[in-house]
């Protein structure tokens, strides 16, 4: 499932982000321009740019971004540096473009030590939830209960469900056998009303499957939200 942004495109189930670097020729006049700088050297550097301000721009969860996460800043830097581009492209204006890309799928770990495999709920082998109105992505997905009181977070290696990560497809024969296994659980769930980034609610029978009687679940492997 891809999204765009104002910096470029967002695919949640490759986890990558896509921009087009620019390197512009400054314009003299209608007829003439000159090139104050190489104009590849620009739009890569245009293109790191907006690698980290979409990078820094990814919801996490519900309430955080992950520049808002001050432990990941070392390694957010680190990431922007080593990202992969392209053949560049010539316009007849005189620009460059670069296409760019980078991976996001590091964030999951940096985000929390790897623990204990969960106690599985019967023997599904991980998550798939069918999200029956439009869902806004983020990296962790917060489960809730049908009466909004009970949760469970789902995404991080810290987490007792999805410890191997959220990814978002829009149809279900885009779902990764390898991240949810060949005998997933299958929920199905709505947004709550205010829509937060990664906020999905379960009916009454997904809750009695994912909940019990416990507080909250515990899953192996990962999560694959359905969006359509």
């Amino acid at each position: 499932m891809e999204r765009e942004t104002t910096e470029g495109v967002v695919d949640w189930t490759s986890r990558r982000l896509r921009v087009n670097g620019v390197g512009t020729p400054e314009i003299t006049s209608p007829t003439a321009a000159i090139t104050p700088r190489d104009l590849y050297e620009a739009a890569r550097d245009d293109a790191r740019a907006r690698l980290e301000r979409a990078l820094a721009a990814l919801p996490v969860d519900d309430a955080r971004r992950v520049g808002d996460v001050a432990a990941l800043e070392p390694r957010r830097r680190l990431a922007v540096q080593g990202f992969t581009s392209g053949d560049a492209r010539h316009f007849s204006d005189g620009t460059v473009h670069m296409p760019a890309v980078l991976s996001f799928d590091w964030v999951v770990d940096a985000l929390g030590a790897p623990v204990a495999a969960p106690a599985p709920v019967g023997a599904a082998t991980g998550l798939v939830v069918l999200a029956r109105t439009p869902a806004r992505p983020a990296l962790r997905l917060r489960l809730e209960a049908d009466d909004g009181k009970r949760f469970v977070y789902a995404g991080l290696r810290t987490d007792p469900v999805g410890a191997s990560g959220v990814s978002w497809v829009a149809a279900r024969s885009e779902a990764d056998t390898t991240l949810v296994g060949k005998a997933p659980l299958v929920l199905e769930a709505t947004v709550p009303a205010e829509g937060r980034p990664g906020v999905l609610r379960l009916g009454a029978a997904e809750t009695k499957l994912l909940f019990g009687d416990a507080p909250s679940a515990a899953l192996p492997g990962g999560v694959v939200v359905v969006t359509k």
